[in-house]
């Protein structure tokens, strides 16, 4: 089952010595073949904005303690950067007992395009929303305003910075 995971999967000792690496692992990290197999740390610290998630993984992987990271790896000149989904656990059930730990390895970097997209998309209807040739609103339960539109700000003399956390309010823009 692990041999075959589409996730990378790495067991350690304490010290760093890699125990096992499926290919998966070795397919992330660009190994050539098992002879070519290194540790997390090694692999990824060479990037400072990887380096503080690395430090804090292997960190918890000395204190016995379950822990995981997403982290933008930068990647070669003619490739984009990956994202990569770190997970470190103890192997075994005693935290402090155990001398192995287990590492995964997962590319997100398909779910972060998609979550990218959706939010661009979100980002394009607001836009379209805020410069209607219509004024739209949205009132909480309390009456407060919590959304208007820059074209309904604009015709009732309002700036935008200012709506939210109850400082408009249904009674200030309709009567009775």
């Amino acid at each position: 089952v692990v041999d075959w995971s589409t996730y990378g999967i790495l067991v350690t000792d304490q010290s760093g010595r890699v125990f096992y690496a499926n290919s998966a692992y070795l397919d992330l990290i660009g190994a050539a073949d098992s002879t070519d197999v290194r540790p997390v740390e090694r692999v990824f610290i060479g990037d400072p904005d990887v380096s503080e998630a690395i430090y804090r993984l292997l960190k918890a992987a000395r204190e016995g303690r379950r822990l995981q990271e997403e982290v933008r790896v930068p990647g070669a000149t003619s490739q984009g950067a990956r994202w990569l989904r770190l997970h470190v656990r103890p192997l075994g059930v005693a935290k402090h007992a155990t001398r192995m730990t287990v590492w995964v390895v997962a590319d997100v970097t398909r779910d972060r395009e998609r979550q990218e997209n959706v939010f661009q998309e979100l980002q394009h209807a607001i836009d379209y929303l805020d410069h209607a040739p219509a004024g739209f609103f949205s009132v909480d339960a309390a009456g407060d305003i919590v959304y208007l539109n820059a074209t309904l700000a604009d015709w009732l003399d309002h700036d935008l910075a200012q709506v939210g956390a109850g400082s408009l309010n249904l009674n200030d823009i309709v009567a009775g």
